[in-house]
């Protein structure tokens, strides 16, 4: 952290920096730290997919469902190659009870991705919703 506060110290609008730095706080816990960071990326750079995506999950963590898919569908806008946007964003929508839009976005991740465990929970969440 003391290396990314430096960092951000002679670089004040540099993005990345506040999302490695929010992305550390993340997986250390300190989820507010977390999201102040994410949200000083975006302000400095709005179309910084890792930033967008990475405070997405966290606010999904912290049941803001509404501004979890608001965070995603603007890093699928951005950048609609990735994989994981369609996966984290399906899986909100299934929750929220939006299967067709969850199942297109379950669907194109499964078209973008490489066979992972990721791969496996969006089969059985599309077997689950096609019995529906």
């Amino acid at each position: 952290i003391k290396n990314f506060d430096k960092a951000i110290h002679l670089e004040p609008g540099e993005a990345t920096l506040y999302a490695n730095r929010g992305q550390v706080y993340h997986q250390q816990g300190e989820l507010e730290l977390a999201i102040d960071d994410y949200n000083m990326a975006v302000q400095f750079n709005p179309n910084l997919v890792a930033a967008r995506f990475n405070r997405g999950v966290l606010l999904y963590a912290l049941g803001k469902n509404e501004a979890a898919l608001d965070d995603l569908t603007y890093a699928i806008n951005s950048d609609p190659t990735q994989a994981p946007l369609y996966f984290n964003r399906g899986v909100i929508l299934a929750e929220t009870g939006q299967n067709e839009a969850a199942r297109a976005d379950l669907e194109q991740f499964l078209a973008l991705s490489d066979n992972n465990e990721w791969t496996k929970i969006a089969v059985a969440m599309l077997a689950e919703m096609n019995e529906e």
